[in-house]
């Protein structure tokens, strides 16, 4: 009895209990549905599956090297020149990784006094420390004023570059300096003067020690092909 008098007044159709939910019947409906329930999920696996898909083409796709030089230069040096050195390093380079073909990167850091170019000096400054901090960088070829603000910074007694053992070099026996030489002028390097040295296996590069005489055979090489008794010092 209290229950039809709480209900009096009560319109009959509000009484009624909510009919059941409908599912979408048609392909389409029930598309929107899906959606509707799972649209941030299938979005993630959509992104997921696009960085996957980037990555491993980027893996795919890219070049392997059998060797890596970096040279720190004053000024710019064109990627003409750049392929110009990669070139002459790869005539008398050897095919490491045996896919048939000897692949030199040449790497060009600008560190350079001029103010107009201190972000990107900046820039060429903080890689280069990665690089000897990492060891994973051997072969330079460096300016001669950069050359000597790093053999200052080093342990009295220490040389940043291996021993070229009676190869046409320069300064204290570890490096070339390739001032002059037909491929500089080839090159279009003008002022870029730069001295050539394989990095000691030692310090961060201690466990560099096979890489380090594979980037002196070919450093050695390239002396010969370069002339190098001609720039013995």
């Amino acid at each position: 009895m209290a229950r039809e008098m709480y209900l009096v007044g009560v319109p009959p159709e509000d009484l009624q209990p909510d009919p059941p939910i409908q599912q979408p019947q048609t392909p389409r409906g029930k598309l929107e549905n899906f959606w509707y329930h799972y649209k941030w999920m299938v979005l993630l696996i959509g992104f997921l599956v696009v960085v996957f898909t980037f990555m491993t083409v980027q893996w795919l796709t890219r070049t392997e090297y059998d060797y890596h030089v970096v040279l720190v230069t004053e000024k710019a040096i064109s990627d003409q020149a750049r392929q110009q050195i990669a070139a002459s390093f790869e005539a008398v380079g050897e095919d490491i990784d045996g896919d048939g073909a000897v692949r030199v990167n040449v790497e060009a850091l600008l560190i350079s006094s001029d103010v107009r170019l201190a972000q990107l000096s900046t820039q060429s400054r903080a890689k280069m420390l990665s690089y000897l901090a990492s060891g994973d960088m051997l072969l330079f070829g460096l300016t001669p004023s950069y050359y000597e603000d790093l053999s200052a910074s080093l342990s009295e007694g220490f040389r940043f570059f291996s021993d070229l053992e009676g190869a046409g070099n320069a300064l204290d026996g570890t490096c070339f300096d390739w001032e002059g030489t037909a491929l500089q002028q080839a090159a279009g390097a003008g002022a870029q003067h730069l001295y050539f040295g394989v990095r000691q296996a030692a310090g961060t590069a201690k466990n560099k020690a096979e890489q380090q005489q594979q980037d002196l055979r070919l450093l050695k090489a390239w002396i010969a092909q370069q002339g190098g008794d001609t720039h013995a010092q």
